[in-house]
């Protein structure tokens, strides 16, 4: 008999949804609390509204399919984690170590919340 090792997934999709929503209203709001510059500062809010909109797609409507299909937010979920840790380095180099630390840990969270949570439209 063969057992595979599979990675865990904790988190069902509509959960994923309203963290996502944390972590882009955070994204916002970290340029203010931290003092970002003004470039990072446009990164941040952008992107936390990129997460906040992403995170309300996950809803669902009276038929209980999401706005966005699963697919597509997993593929996008993956693309703004991976587009947010590039974007940090380039703050960083670009003189804004703190920033870019923030956007960093931001990216991190993210891509771990997507690594636990099950794709799946049903709970």
């Amino acid at each position: 008999m063969n057992h595979e090792m599979t990675a865990s997934r904790l988190i069902p999709f509509g959960t994923h949804g309203a963290l996502e929503l944390l972590v882009g209203l955070a994204t916002m709001v970290a340029p203010f609390v931290f003092g970002f510059s003004a470039a990072a500062g446009v990164i941040a809010v952008v992107v936390g509204a990129a997460l906040v909109g992403l995170s309300l797609s996950s809803t669902t409507d009276e038929r209980g399919r999401p706005a966005l299909s699963v697919s597509m937010h997993h593929a996008a979920d993956y693309g703004i984690a991976f587009g947010l840790a590039g974007s940090a380095t380039l703050v960083a180099l670009a003189g804004d170590p703190i920033a870019g630390l923030v956007l960093a840990i931001i990216a991190a969270t993210h891509l771990a919340l997507n690594s636990v949570t099950r794709y799946s439209a049903r709970g």
